[in-house]
């Protein structure tokens, strides 16, 4: 019989949502383990794995301290438990104890039962979960002492005087490896995580050196893994007695932590955790005055710097460590007013103001829902009618108009609105806060539609305004986020009005552009064929190559597209595509172009019939690819022939290998003409050019990984509004018909033309702005590396597996892929590991596109023009970059999720006896995940199977089924098909 005491800890823990069932949660009931005497006590929630995984641990660590608080059991003992689970995978049990049958494993609700460790090991060594002894497994995984290249250096010397006489014997017989980031060890570093704030030490990367991943100290003693863009403050050798130790150990990124500094370190993190606390409290008025300041400001700013934050607050006085901390801290729990985003390398620069956020605070509507008034009852009756009637039906996929219907029987009053517009905000910053306002969740829950099997979800709040005639089923509320306000002013309904405006009033030449202050510089290439190589639907024309034939060989031509010699820096049009940044393509939507549609029409397509201003990037090369000479100038072009990447394929012989999946029936396509001889002839020779630097690229290494890549095109174009605000419900017609295209060998042999043609252009670019000195944004990749031989291991097997473009397939490319960051902007040339350049990249080929671009055309002008003095300086570039490194990366994963969210929701409106069987590669480092062959989807792979082993089929092709779908979450779960 379990004590009275273990019972209340297991409603405690059961009573938690968001830990998935099946999950082990542990925690030492001793101060000093033993696995001899040591026991546990494993909880298991009583909530099915919805997630389609139970290996969601963030969850766990979430709810860790709150129910160690209850329980009193210090935190970091229940983390390191949980860290053996998450690395060893012991995460598909629940246990009971059933009479006297002993302990036995069920797929059951469970209660939760103290056990003998030895009974623990013996059971899941029966089952035969994994492949080596557990009890040795788990030894190790707790012996700080074994564990490879991060542990707890027990064996140093106790004094300072003993240690620094120490030599590092960690690395011996290589070179010092280049870390990827500025972090030093005994840095204090601000992370941000979904649950707020957390500070700790920095004290190494992490065991293999994955990319983006360093290990701090938390001031319970903790190790604690972070991604590297998380990092929002950092305050250099903090602990100064630490840093020298390091450095004098020569650890190069391990980690070695004698049990004197781990005090060190934990004391003065409770220190200046204290100081953060107090000092939160000390300012919160002049805190709570930063947003009225700002406001008050005329035009109210739409984000501001850090350092200004900290001057309205602390006036002249130098901030300190804690006051910096805690107004940081203020900004990034306070989300109604203020967001705060991840920060690449750097200490946090701009804040943004909350776009979405609204004076009113739905006071009034809140203490109705609080204490049940009738009105409040009388939303419920009719939201709950409208449910019934029109929610619970499916809409038809039609290529045909979308038209909406209002439900003129039913109006919405002022007050039902209001909770409307209470549930609509409060949807939409579930995304951001993750948890929804408990009183949306109470909505919910009185409409009678929680279902206590499962956790809350944004899903269930949007599904709720679909089913109510609020949103359409196609309202992405990610895009109406405040991160995608900020990268997306164009669709954000405050400055949408005016991207319009000033889009027409741009249009129009003599209200936006001057004359071409390179007219007469520019060297005329209308001779030359010129192939604008790119797929049907471009409307911007931005680059085309041709060829030419000299004495002593070939000169290979990439001409560009030319917009900034007619736009002045400082112009309004200049500032218009610097808020647009780029040209939006999301799959729903409009495209929104950076510069008007008609005014690059008009000036500066290169497929028009008369003569074309473009930047000229020519190369010539050696046998071996390298760059014998180059050239860039400005130039007219003519006589530019569009061709498709089917008509070039077809061209060049190469089968391209798609498949097309559609919800209506797939009209028949006229086919399209063949490429004329001559052109044929011209595109063959630039494509063995071309193969020369690609071959040169391959013998630095680079390579490009292959898998299925997927397009996503809907009918009607034009989709309706995707809000609708009115007194009357509003339902739609009809669903949009869904076309997926997947190619399954990745990028055809057209494709691969065009990007290493561009690619050449960034290298001649980089080459240009270095040889002038002149400043510009530079694209660069880190180098990665490994404190032990995986990562060169893994490299040299991918090297030997590309093909003639270096391409890898997927079981060559998941074992390197934790190794490898994104590529950074840079206003210093710098090494781009993937694509094979060790002297510089830079992106040059897109300033219609690309507001990065046009600022590098920009700065090239003013060298023709001979006017250095109208450079943009590299303290401006380097100012602007965080802002750009977070506009990029947002439209980046914006486009992503759109694009995935159609694809989805195809599948999710197949029938499940029409879901077909499906193949991949399975990775099972970290979450097991398979990108589908068949639809080029990446899917997170469930554990339903428990007997299946999944270390076994790790980077083998499996047949996989699919098991849930969930749009809106972006999330496909499927489960492996036994043999």
């Amino acid at each position: 019989m379990l004590p009275i005491w273990m019972k209340k800890q297991a409603q405690l823990v059961r009573s938690l949502p968001f830990i998935p069932r099946g999950t082990i949660l542990l925690m030492l009931l001793k101060p000093s383990f033993s696995l001899r005497n040591g026991s546990f006590v494993g909880f298991c929630s009583t909530l099915p794995p919805s997630r389609g995984s139970v290996n969601d641990f963030s969850y766990l660590k979430r709810y860790t301290h709150r129910w160690c608080n209850r329980v009193r059991r210090e935190p970091h003992q229940i983390r390191n438990a949980i860290t053996i689970l998450k690395k060893n995978s012991f995460s598909s049990f629940s246990f009971t104890r059933e009479k006297t049958d002993g302990l036995k494993s069920t797929s059951n609700d469970s209660i939760p039962t103290a056990v003998n460790v030895d009974q623990l090991l013996l059971e899941l060594e029966r089952k035969k979960k994994i492949s080596v002894p557990i009890k040795d497994v788990l030894q190790n995984s707790l012996d700080f002492t074994k564990r490879a290249h991060i542990f707890y250096d027990t064996e140093s010397s106790n004094t300072l005087e003993g240690q620094e006489k120490e030599e590092s014997d960690l690395i011996q017989d290589q070179a010092t490896p280049e870390i990827s980031h500025p972090f030093e060890y005994g840095d204090l570093l601000v992370l941000a995580h979904t649950t707020g704030l957390e500070i700790g030490i920095y004290v190494g990367t992490n065991p293999k050196n994955h990319a983006n991943l360093i290990t701090t100290i938390t001031e319970d003693g903790d190790m604690s893994f972070n991604r590297i863009p998380r990092v929002l403050l950092r305050f250099p050798k903090f602990i100064e007695e630490f840093h020298r130790y390091c450095r004098k150990k020569k650890l190069n990124g391990q980690l070695r932590i004698p049990p004197n500094y781990l005090e060190m370190i934990t004391r003065s993190l409770k220190r200046i955790n204290k100081e953060i606390q107090e000092t939160c409290f000390n300012n919160l008025v002049k805190y709570n005055e930063i947003y009225p300041t700002l406001r008050a400001r005329e035009p109210m700013p739409f984000h501001v710097t850090f350092a200004e934050l900290l001057k309205i607050v602390y006036k002249d006085q130098t901030p300190s460590i804690s006051e910096k901390i805690a107004l940081l801290t203020y900004l990034a729990t306070r989300n109604r007013h203020f967001v705060v985003l991840d920060h690449l390398f750097s200490e946090i620069q701009t804040v943004f103001l909350n776009p979405l956020y609204v004076d009113p605070t739905f006071e009034d509507v809140l203490h109705t829902i609080r204490i049940k008034s009738p009105a409040y009852f009388t939303f419920l009756r009719k939201a709950r009618q409208l449910i019934q009637n029109e929610g619970s039906k499916t809409l038809p996929s039609s290529p045909k108009t979308i038209r909406p219907i209002p439900l003129r029987s039913f109006i919405w009053d002022d007050y039902e609105k209001k909770i409307i517009n209470f549930i609509k905000y409060q949807t939409i910053m579930c995304n951001l806060q993750k948890v929804p306002h408990p009183l949306l969740s109470d909505i919910y829950k009185d409409l009678g539609l929680y279902d206590y099997t499962k956790d809350f979800s944004a899903n269930d709040f949007h599904k709720l305004l679909c089913d109510i005639g609020v949103w359409s089923p196609w309202t992405l509320s990610r895009l109406l986020a405040p991160e995608a306000q900020i990268a997306f002013p164009q669709l954000h309904y405050k400055t949408r009005k005016k991207y319009e405006e000033d889009y027409e009033h741009f249009s129009d030449p003599s209200h936006s552009v001057s004359k071409d202050v390179l007219e007469d510089l520019r060297t005329d290439l209308t001779h030359l064929n010129c192939f604008a190589i790119d797929s049907s639907s471009t409307l911007e024309v931005d680059d085309a190559i041709s060829i030419e034939k000299k004495r002593k060989g070939f000169w290979l031509h990439i001409h560009i597209a030319n917009p900034s010699s007619m736009i002045d820096l400082n112009s309004p049009l200049m500032a218009f595509a610097e808020r647009n940044f780029q040209t939006l393509y999301l799959t729903h939507i409009e495209k929104k172009f950076m510069l008007p549609l008609g005014l690059t029409k008009q000036l500066w397509t290169l497929d028009g019939s008369d003569r074309q201003r473009a930047l000229t990037f020519s190369a010539k090369l050696s046998k071996n690819g390298e760059v014998l000479d180059y050239k860039v100038q400005p130039s007219w072009i003519s006589r530019v022939k569009r061709y498709t990447y089917s008509q070039v394929c077809a061209a060049l012989n190469e089968k391209e290998n798609l498949t097309v999946y559609s919800s209506v029936q797939s009209r028949n396509l006229a086919k399209e003409p063949e490429i004329p001889a001559d052109d044929r002839q011209a595109i063959f020779s630039i494509l063995e050019e071309v193969k020369k630097f690609t071959r040169l690229k391959q013998k630095n290494n680079s390579f490009m990984f292959q898998q299925p890549s997927l397009s996503v095109d809907l009918l009607p174009e034009k989709i309706p509004e995707t809000m609708i605000s009115g007194t009357n419900p509003v339902y739609w017609s009809s669903f949009p018909s869904i076309s997926l295209t997947i190619n399954h060998s990745g990028m055809n042999v057209a494709e691969l033309l065009v990007s290493e043609c561009m690619i050449l252009a960034g290298h001649i670019s980089a080459k240009f702005f270095s040889e002038h000195r002149i400043p510009g944004i530079y694209r660069g990749q880190n180098i990665p590396f490994s404190f032990d031989n995986s990562f060169n291991e893994h490299f040299d097997k991918l090297l030997r597996a590309r093909d003639e473009w270096g391409k890898v397939p997927l079981e060559q490319m998941y074992p390197i892929s934790p190794y490898l960051t994104s590529s950074y902007m840079s206003t210093k040339g710098a090494p781009h590991f993937s694509l094979g350049i060790n002297s510089g990249y830079m992106q040059s080929t897109s300033p219609l596109r690309r507001y990065t671009d046009l600022i590098n055309h920009y700065q090239m002008q003013c060298l023709f023009l001979k006017d250095k003095s109208k450079l943009i300086t590299q303290e401006q570039i380097e100012k602007n970059l965080p802002y750009y490194s977070i506009k990029e990366k947002l439209i980046k994963y914006t486009s992503r999720y759109t694009e995935r969210f159609w694809a989805l929701e195809f599948l999710a409106r197949l029938p499940k006896d029409k879901l077909p069987l499906c193949h991949g590669i399975i990775n099972n480092e970290g979450q097991p995940t398979v990108i589908l062959e068949e639809f080029g989807l990446k899917a997170q792979i469930t554990t339903a199977n428990l007997d299946l082993d999944l270390d076994k089929c790790h980077l083998t092709r499996k047949a996989v089924r699919i098991m849930l779908v969930q749009p809106f979450q972006n999330q496909l779960f499927v489960s492996i098909v036994e043999e």
